[in-house]
């Protein structure tokens, strides 16, 4: 007789076990077979196959839920790595422009370039206050110390970011100057690291970063370039994966004389390459974004 108990508990929960997995249809189909069984069963034993259906089910509730709090605990912790991957030896203001706990007091933040002469020139454009308030003050520049755009630009000097991006100048000869990776911060003469400014501290970290500029990160990282005269630089690139997924690269600058803001923005993420932005976006602006925060990468 209990041989037997074991046998009909086996082959209930078998069907069970069966009913879970099955579509719609036949799931039904199973379940009234189970009824059936059930319904034969003299009450003593149908009790006891009821509470091994409910111990059943408590188990894989457990387990469900193991998994559920290992993928949790998996996932704070590459959140855990990702952080400290991307703040290592950075630090961030708010919105206002102004560094929680600054330790390093009064500084300048510098940019230099190399005019037509080919000498390095090196000029003030803010500064971050001794308790952590940052202070843009771009300056007045000759624009005949200033070199003329070309396609053939230094990755540090680049007006556009993306390199592989064919543009097309209105104007090649316009003088310019870009602090794109430029925006040194200065202790004295000391240099103690550098700005980038940005909304995100993923698109600030890998647009800035040459191994680094496909990866995603909603957001954007902005740069000042200042332009001897009005002018536009502008590009399209579109690509397609082997799943038909459209990405595009798009610029579409159009600079006032003078100092402009480039927003270099990524969003979406490829769905074959999941790690890569899907499109990216150049605009212009004179003014920084309300979202926008200055980012320190210090050298210390």
């Amino acid at each position: 007789m209990k041989n037997r108990l074991v046998i009909i508990v086996v082959a209930v929960l078998a069907i069970t076990t069966t009913v879970q997995a099955q579509t719609p249809t036949n799931e039904e189909e199973a379940k009234k077979m189970m009824d059936s069984i059930m319904k034969k069963m003299p009450p003593g034993m149908r009790k006891m196959m009821e509470q091994a259906m409910q111990d059943e089910e408590k188990r894989k509730a457990e387990k469900k839920q193991v998994k559920k709090n290992q993928l949790a605990n998996n996932q704070a912790a590459q959140k855990q790595n990702e952080d400290e991957f991307y703040w290592k030896d950075k630090i961030a203001t708010d919105t206002q422009g102004k560094f929680e706990n600054w330790p390093h007091g009064q500084v300048e933040i510098r940019t230099s370039y190399r005019g037509r002469d080919k000498k390095k020139n090196e000029m003030k454009i803010g500064s971050i206050s001794a308790n952590g308030e940052v202070l843009i003050n771009l300056p007045k520049i000759d624009r005949l110390t200033v070199k003329p755009m070309s396609a053939g630009q230094h990755g540090s000097e680049r007006v556009v970011g993306n390199p592989y991006l064919e543009l097309e100048y209105s104007n090649k000869n316009t003088s310019y100057l870009s602090t794109r990776h430029n925006l040194i911060v200065y202790s004295g003469e000391e240099n103690i690291g550098f700005i980038h400014i940005g909304n995100s501290i993923k698109p600030v970290v890998n647009l800035n970063a040459p191994c680094c500029l496909h990866k995603a990160g909603d957001g954007y990282t902005a740069y000042w370039v200042y332009t001897g005269q009005a002018n536009s630089i502008a590009g399209v690139n579109i690509a397609e994966d082997r799943a038909g997924n459209e990405s595009k690269i798009v610029c579409d600058l159009n600079f006032k004389p003078g100092w402009n803001l480039i927003m270099e923005r990524v969003e979406g993420a490829i769905e074959e390459a999941p790690e890569s932005w899907k499109n990216q976006y150049y605009t212009a602006s004179t003014t920084l974004p309300e979202d926008a925060k200055y980012y320190f990468h210090s050298n210390q």
